[in-house]
């Protein structure tokens, strides 16, 4: 389905197209989820790119730990 503004505001299909959009870049950098994850941030500044990727890949690493 089409994706606008007001549909974005609607939590399942915000989610459901943020992964479909960070899969797109996951296949488009080979699987390197940390390259996909600066893809999506998107920011022109290499060093905010590296660290929302880390940031990101940590707050993943605290809830795996909690579901454990």
């Amino acid at each position: 389905f089409p994706v606008t503004i007001n549909s974005l505001r609607d939590v399942e299909c915000n989610i459901k197209t943020g992964y479909d959009i960070l899969a797109h870049y996951r296949k488009m950098h080979n699987g390197d989820m940390t390259r996909a994850l600066q893809s999506y941030y998107g920011a022109t500044d290499r060093s905010a790119n590296e660290h929302y990727a880390s940031s990101v890949k940590a707050k993943a690493r605290f809830f795996v730990s909690k579901l454990g």
